[in-house]
């Protein structure tokens, strides 16, 4: 847990220390009298262990975000509560610092005081519950954190309700290191948290970039809750390939596939993406046909971008087949494509065999004024030396190396280009213009 507890804190203990003091000299002088026992004050402690908070804390079971009776009423026609929450849901003009300042700190803490004042030094776990929540909701995480820590420090563990809440506040402003260390604490503090709790901090974990914590976190919930219903594990198991893809772990990601398939767990396009995207950064290629028939069963496509992930690793390895099968896959279920999937398609035609369709793309990509990038181009230079059109092919050539030489391009392409104009040359029987470019080049 993070060190967030206000330099007021230390103030608060010695000023509730002093007035429960007092308060207990008058006190002793009438317990004299009347012969009653000798009272104790609670002081400023470590964590609290589970005998001191056997009578005090309740059961280690999340029992949802109800709001339990306290001193903090938000409802204004309220008649129990002694005090209103004064201010507005926080608004945060930069990440980490509220419209209010320290305003809510120092409200936060001039409370506390009064309630330890109250209270003989002790703090009440149903108060600090109310308090946490209410500062949760209203989106003052980290004043809910330091409540939080507040009240640990005093031996009075709130309900699991204001761990949840904290973490769900810290998850929404996308503080996931912040989501994570208080659902840590929550679990050394004996409570078992929700799946819904789980799963946030499974998905802090993620986009955190903490994949060992995924990995552990998924152990962890898969013993915790060993009957958590189909649906419930799909999104667990969905957050951890959305992990796996994020850091190229494409054996525990192939492992997940797996335990989903054999357990009939249901697979969704977050699936299939995260599975892709992950398959294309190992350069696990050869397994692209078997995921494309399980997304078949499955009844659901990929997303945009991980047809383009696919695509982009199939064409790196020459697997034209199966660039040509994504492609049309992803023009049929997407109004748009990349640049990068049509210059791959281009050329995965001519490989195919069907160079007219890469002629019928480029075509189309000029009719809607989209600029091709070099490898585009190499593939329509192909495309013409197939279907024997050299003159247009020679001349769309000249115009490449044109561009080549006016662009900073890598000396292998320009090389490729090169060589096409020289068979290009050959197979209008201008040799010496061939043998010219050779050896200029």
């Amino acid at each position: 847990m993070l060190r967030l507890v206000s330099k007021h804190s230390v103030a608060i203990l010695r000023n509730a220390s002093l007035r429960a003091s007092s308060q207990l000299m008058l006190a002793t002088a009438d317990d004299a009298v009347l012969g009653a026992p000798y009272m104790t004050i609670r002081a400023k402690s470590t964590l609290p262990t589970q005998s001191q908070q056997s009578t005090a804390s309740p059961a280690a079971a999340d029992s949802g975000s109800v709001m339990p009776g306290s001193f903090i009423y938000d409802d204004a026609t309220s008649s129990e509560g002694t005090a209103k929450f004064p201010f507005q849901t926080a608004v945060y003009v930069v990440p980490g610092k509220h419209n209010q300042g320290k305003k809510v700190s120092e409200w936060m803490f001039t409370l506390l005081e009064q309630s330890m004042a109250d209270g003989n030094g002790q703090l009440n776990f149903e108060d600090m519950t109310s308090l946490i929540i209410m500062l949760a909701e209203r989106q003052y995480y980290r004043e809910a954190m330091e409540a939080l820590h507040f009240s640990r420090q005093n031996n009075c563990k709130p309900r699991i309700a204001a761990y949840s809440k904290v973490i769900s506040s810290c998850y929404a402003h996308e503080r996931f290191e912040l989501a994570l260390q208080v659902f840590d604490v929550m679990r050394r503090d004996g409570f078992n948290p929700s799946f819904v709790t789980y799963s946030r901090a499974l998905s802090s974990a993620s986009k955190a970039n903490q994949h060992e914590m995924v990995l552990e976190l998924f152990r962890e919930l898969m013993h915790d809750w060993p009957d958590l219903t189909s649906e419930l594990q799909s999104i667990a198991c969905n957050t951890v390939l959305n992990s796996c893809a994020r850091n190229g772990d494409y054996d525990t990601a192939t492992w997940i596939l797996q335990e989903m398939k054999t357990r009939g767990i249901p697979m969704s396009q977050i699936t299939f993406n995260s599975f892709m995207i992950c398959m294309s950064k190992a350069g696990a290629i050869a397994d692209v046909r078997e995921v494309l028939v399980l997304m078949e069963e499955a009844g659901t496509s990929l997303s945009a971008n991980a047809y383009m992930c696919a695509i982009q690793s199939c064409a790196k390895w020459k697997r034209w087949d199966t660039v040509v099968t994504l492609f049309e896959m992803m023009r049929g279920e997407h109004e748009s494509v990349f640049l990068v999937t049509i210059a791959a398609a281009m050329m995965g035609y001519v490989k195919e065999g069907k160079p007219e369709v890469t002629m019928a793309l480029y075509k189309e990509c000029l009719a809607n004024n989209v600029e091709l990038n070099p490898f585009a181009k190499q593939a329509i230079v192909t495309a013409h030396l197939h279907m024997g059109t050299y003159e247009e092919g020679l001349e769309f050539c000249e115009g490449v190396c044109i561009m080549l030489s006016e662009q900073h391009v890598k000396d292998g392409y320009r090389g490729l280009v090169y060589k096409l104009k020289v068979q290009m040359l050959i197979a209008l029987k201008r040799v010496d213009e061939a043998i010219a470019l050779l050896e200029a080049t």
